[in-house]
């Protein structure tokens, strides 16, 4: 197991992490989740022996590893653009990392099928899309069977669909090839597919750590909330499972009862028969729903409707609440 305990990096007497304590378990796809400057990376490279910490340890199994160099951890690392060999083809990159490890050749092959690039061995990486380098840099830091895995914001180079869709893929190799792994990255989405457990990262502390389904429930406080996409922060009442708000009642039996604090993300508040009305004062179509920006009671909130239905600017709306945007952030101060 990696433990990280007391952990404190700092540049030029500027904390850029601040006693940080986590831990790995065996097999664990743990995601270091922050927006950018709030030293995730830095906790990563702190991890890796790439950076040296001012307080606190990094162990493995019990051991310190203050004073084992980078290439004897037996870390494996991805970072955000491959770093592969442009004078190797797909085999010679990954085969590197085997060689590396003293490891015979023969998992080339294996490993390639697994990352979804049968076949490709033979071609030029400098051939290949942005998504197929990452596989590429994958199967080379898997090749070795790291005990750890580091991936430094392995996605954030490659636009939006495509990282989307490696992001279930990177899913499905970690959990097909047992890895035990610590993912950076700065979009919840991602996080949220790849990890067991979630690790929110703010101006260089662990705020919170849980599981997607906790984290995204029950953010900490009101700054996590919002960074994970809350627009608005409301009181309300929980009874029997029923929550109520200036908005509206809605059924949700996983929160505590009695006095809360709700934030609400764009997708809460549905155009529909509701108990609010307000009028609609700009709109942004999202792929599949339109987000609307609705002034109620002189105060702008918002809202999304449905694509083929989308009100126009100036329209009247009536809205409802959803229970799938409700978050809780804890009770009433």
């Amino acid at each position: 197991m990696l433990a990280v305990d007391g952990l404190t990096v700092r540049y030029r007497g500027v904390t850029a992490v601040s006693d940080v304590d986590i831990q790995v378990a065996d097999g664990e796809v743990v995601a270091l989740l922050g927006p950018s400057g709030c030293g995730k990376s830095t906790l990563l490279r702190a991890v890796a022996g790439l950076e040296r910490p001012d307080a606190g340890t990094v162990s493995w199994d019990g051991r310190d590893l203050g004073d084992v160099p980078v290439h004897k951890r037996g870390f494996g690392l991805v970072f955000q653009d491959g770093q592969l060999f442009p004078h190797r083809d797909v085999r010679g990159n990954v085969a590197f990392g085997l060689r590396m490890a003293g490891k015979p050749l023969d998992r080339v092959d294996e490993l390639l099928s697994l990352v979804g690039l049968a076949g490709y061995g033979a071609r030029r990486v400098t051939e290949l899309s942005g998504g197929e380098q990452q596989r590429v840099a994958l199967a080379r830091a898997l090749a070795p069977n790291p005990r750890l895995l580091l991936l430094d914001e392995p996605l954030s180079a490659l636009d939006r669909a495509l990282r989307e869709q490696l992001a279930v893929d990177l899913s499905r190799v970690l959990r097909a090839s047992g890895a035990t792994a610590l993912v950076v990255t700065h979009d919840h989405d991602e996080a949220f597919t790849l990890a067991d457990r979630v690790a929110i990262m703010s101006a260089g502390r662990i705020v919170q750590v849980g599981r997607p389904e906790e984290v995204w429930r029950r953010p900490v406080d009101a700054e996590t909330a919002h960074f994970l996409g809350a627009s608005l922060v409301v009181p309300a009442a929980v009874a029997d499972g029923v929550v109520t708000t200036e908005f509206g009642v809605a059924a949700l039996p996983w929160a505590p009862e009695g006095d809360v604090v709700l934030a609400l993300r764009p997708t809460a508040l549905v155009v529909g028969e509701g108990p609010v009305r307000g009028t609609v004062v700009a709109r942004v179509h999202r792929r599949d729903h339109v987000r609307l920006s609705v002034e109620v009671d002189s105060r702008t909130v918002d809202a999304v409707s449905g694509v083929g239905d989308a009100p126009v600017v100036g329209a009247g709306v009536s809205l409802r609440l959803d229970p799938a945007g409700i978050a809780v952030v804890g009770p009433t101060p």
